[in-house]
């Protein structure tokens, strides 16, 4: 999956399910953890979708071992603050170590 094309489904989903006011905050956490796959594991990433009430469960998993850190880079520096992002926009988010890489998750619009 590219990036947008995870940007495409997750908003195409959420509007299906009615959860259109879920969008933007979804597909802004969607690029951000699409974009560290690319930046840092560098494998290919599945994107899943799990309704919540009336909220989400997003998860993207890699085949990277290299667990996702908050950073607290430089304001000078141009990048590095993607999980801040997901951390600021999220209910509650972690991540699952798995035998073959990782699964980064979020729920979002959810107090589960």
């Amino acid at each position: 999956m590219e990036l947008r094309a995870a940007r495409r489904f997750v908003a195409d989903k959420l509007t299906g399910w009615g959860l259109a006011d879920l969008v933007d905050d979804a597909t802004l956490i969607v690029s951000e953890l699409t974009s560290n796959v690319l930046a840092h594991a560098g494998t290919p990433f599945t994107v899943t979708l799990l309704r919540v009430g009336d909220g989400v469960h997003i998860s993207v998993t890699d085949e990277s071992p290299s667990q996702a850190r908050l950073t607290h880079p430089d304001p000078s520096e141009p990048t590095g603050r993607g999980l801040r992002v997901v951390n600021a926009l999220a209910t509650e988010w972690g991540q699952t170590p798995l035998p073959t890489g990782k699964q980064v998750w979020v729920l979002l619009g959810t107090a589960e």
